[in-house]
């Protein structure tokens, strides 16, 4: 397997999958979709399949036949992936929220330094945030410098 894997949780996202986007993606050399089906009754899992055949051998599909919301399918699709031999995991909203474009940044960061995580997170000017003192407060007692292998 690739060495990163990116998580894609799917429910009901028939409207929104941009495959283009995660074909884009799937080519990088080094990184592999999961797409986890949750349950879906629309059109997700033939868009899935598409996605497979536009690129294949770079997207694994996990299909979960009801409903176990994003929690279950990111667990399935981090054990798929860790069972196939990924050493980095990434994950990405379906709706692709962050462009594919950032994910690939982020990977070429983490990549290219001994950090363990990397976390993106979407700011605007108008957006409310945490006072600073709270933001540095959580990540401190968030992040340590090493993440001991699990």
């Amino acid at each position: 397997m690739k060495p990163c894997a990116v998580i894609i949780p799917c429910y009901q996202e028939a409207r929104r999958l941009d495959i283009e986007a995660l074909v884009r993606l799937a080519e990088h050399p080094e990184i592999r979709l999961v797409c986890v089906d949750d349950g879906s009754t629309d059109g997700t899992p033939a868009l899935l399949r598409e996605l497979d055949a536009c690129s294949p051998g770079n997207v694994r599909i996990v299909t979960r036949h009801c409903n176990g919301g994003r929690g279950h399918a990111v667990r399935d699709g981090m054990l798929d992936a860790i069972a196939n031999g990924a050493t980095r995991v990434g994950f990405l909203d379906a709706d692709l929220a962050a462009p594919v474009e950032e994910m690939i940044r982020l990977y070429t960061l983490l990549a290219a330094s001994d950090t363990d995580m990397i976390l993106g997170t979407r700011a605007a000017s108008s957006a409310q945030t945490q006072p600073r003192t709270l933001r540095i407060g959580v990540r401190r007692t968030l992040t340590p410098r090493r993440v001991p292998r699990i």
